[in-house]
């Protein structure tokens, strides 16, 4: 199971303290030129850009987080988590950044870990649909059905839109045994755009492994 990098790329404005940075409209340049090269995907260049913002200005979280993004979805999540590591640091209430470090950590195949980091997110944001539907997606992975169920449950309530939170949603129940809901929850998923051969065969997978637990 993979999950992307989904956040947005922080875009605003660096508040940069002369004080802190020996070249301030140095350190901008260099964060606005990889603004640049990440819309338009050159992810090598934006990451060295960013790594030239950061030299000037260490206590910039942004720089850090979308560096972090760059690097996710480039597959050095050992790096991307450090960067993560280092935008939470600076700032300590960044709910994206710990939402998307779990993914990190998902994607190394450390789901423990990625809940602990999606549980932090939500403690922030409690209502961020797409952190109820990682952590759901997370507790699936580990074999923790009715978790998965909960979690998933509350990201439909905020967002009933979503063909990935109904098929996750499908997976978990038949996890339970729960075919009636599971098969609402594959008719919501393909009717929003989910792949029904391949959602399908990933519930018959499910199956069968309950099924030989018996």
């Amino acid at each position: 199971m993979n999950s992307n990098i989904v956040s947005m790329i922080c875009v605003g404005m660096m508040f940069l303290a002369t004080a802190c940075v020996d070249n301030p409209d140095k350190a901008q340049e260099h964060y606005d030129l990889a603004i640049e090269h990440q819309r338009a995907d050159r992810s090598e260049e934006a990451i060295e850009e960013y790594t030239k913002a950061i030299d000037a200005f260490p206590n910039q979280y942004q720089s850090y987080y979308n560096r972090g993004l760059l690097r996710a979805n480039l597959g050095t999540l050992t790096l991307a988590i450090e960067d993560f590591d280092d935008a939470i640091r600076h700032y300590p209430e960044y709910s994206d950044a710990f939402h998307n470090r779990g993914l990190a950590y998902g994607g190394k195949g450390d789901h423990i870990r990625a809940i602990e980091n999606f549980e932090e997110a939500l403690a922030i944001d409690p209502e961020a649909s797409d952190t109820l539907y990682s952590k759901g997606a997370a507790h699936l992975a580990v074999g923790s059905y009715t978790r998965s169920i909960n979690s998933l449950d509350q990201a439909i309530r905020i967002d009933n839109k979503k063909s990935d939170y109904y098929a996750f949603r499908a997976l978990a129940h038949t996890g339970k045994g729960n075919d009636e809901l599971a098969e609402s929850d594959f008719k919501s998923a393909v009717g929003l755009g989910w792949n029904a051969v391949l959602l399908r065969e990933q519930v018959n997978a499910i199956k069968s492994r309950f099924v030989g637990s018996q």
